[in-house]
Parts: C-alpha cells; structure tokens; sequence
C-alpha cells in the first residue's frame, strides 16, 4: 500500500484485507509517503481523485514504483521461481525497513538441503515433487506438530497434525500444482504436486 492513500486509506482497505487473509505466512509492506494513483503511469482521473483529498505523497512516483519493485521481486521470486535465496533478501529489506513500515507473520526462508541429522527438530517431508501422498520424518523420537498446506494465494487446503504414528498427508483429491507446506518453527516449503 502507500501510506499516503487517501483514495484507498491502508487503515480502512489493505490492512483488514491482510489481517483477514486466511494464510500462515502473509506479508504486508506498506510505502513512507507513497499515494494511490503512484503505483501506475499516469492516469487523469485518478490523479484528479489523489488530487481531492489528502494527505498527499511525499515521495515521486518513480521512486514509489522503484520500492515496490524492490520488495515485489523478490518475494515473486521466491514463491514462484523457487529462488531460495530471494526469500533471506526479502527478509534483509523488510529488516532494513527503509522507506516502508510492515508486517508479517512468517519469514520467507527454504529449508537447505541435507539429510535428517541436520533437522533434529525439525520434520522433513518427501517426496517432493508428490504425486498423491507426502510423508514425514524426523529424528525426534516423537513429534506433534500442525502443518497447513497453502495454495499460491494463502488459502488453507489441508490442516494435519503430524505426530509420530500419523505421519502422512494425504494429496490425492487436490489438483496438480505448486503448493507451500508451512509448519510452526521451520521454514516455509514449496511442494510441487505432479501426476
């Protein structure tokens, strides 16, 4: 959002949208002095709408477009390329803070791969890609954990809690498709479900 839309205000249009959003890892940047009409070219009518109201943007338009380039890129990167390492830059910049103010409720980071021993905490799922069925494991003798399957907007498909016997998530009713497992204190895992 622009901090300065007094077109679309964030208090009363992005912000409930973000809070109501039904997803475990969601993420909302919002741009110091950036309006309404800013993250577009030109457009008579609503610059004439910005233009009524107030506040006003205290930041150009190209360098409104150019911060939400910044962050856009590398959170598409890493929910639709894959690019591991599009999600610690994300991080970095919502860290750094410059010229935004935001939100979240998860980190974006990949799970490094390796095998078990690294994950004694953590559950490993397989296979991925999945072509009906993904299985759990852990190095932890017992496990009971909530894990949420998202789809590409945030929405819950599946919810399971995985413990040590019930350690399957069954796959088969969804469609083909990307998918992201996010389970509490790890990070978040793009699963490709393929037939």
């Amino acid at each position: 959002s622009g901090a300065n839309d007094c077109v679309a205000p964030p208090p009363a249009h992005q912000i409930p949208m973000y809070d109501s959003l039904n997803s475990v890892c969601k993420s909302f940047v919002s741009i110091t002095g950036g309006n309404h009409c800013q993250f577009a070219g030109f457009n008579l009518n609503c610059s004439f709408g910005q233009s009524t109201c107030s506040p006003q943007a205290t930041i150009s338009e190209a360098d409104q477009q150019n911060l939400v380039f910044t962050f856009l890129l590398p959170w598409l990167n890493f929910y639709l390329k894959n690019d591991c390492n599009a999600g610690p830059l994300f991080q970095n910049l919502i860290a750094a803070g410059t010229g935004i103010t935001s939100q979240q409720n998860c980190s974006l980071a990949c799970l490094p791969a390796g095998n078990a021993e690294h994950f004694a905490n953590n559950l490993l799922s397989f296979p991925n890609p999945s072509s009906d069925r993904l299985f759990f494991k852990t190095t932890n003798k017992s496990v009971d954990k909530i894990c949420f399957l998202t789809d590409a907007s945030g929405r819950t498909i599946l919810q399971q809690t995985i413990t040590t016997e019930k350690n399957v998530l069954n796959l088969d009713k969804l469609l083909d498709g990307i998918y992201f497992l996010h389970i509490p204190e790890q990070p978040t895992q793009k699963i490709i479900l393929k037939r």
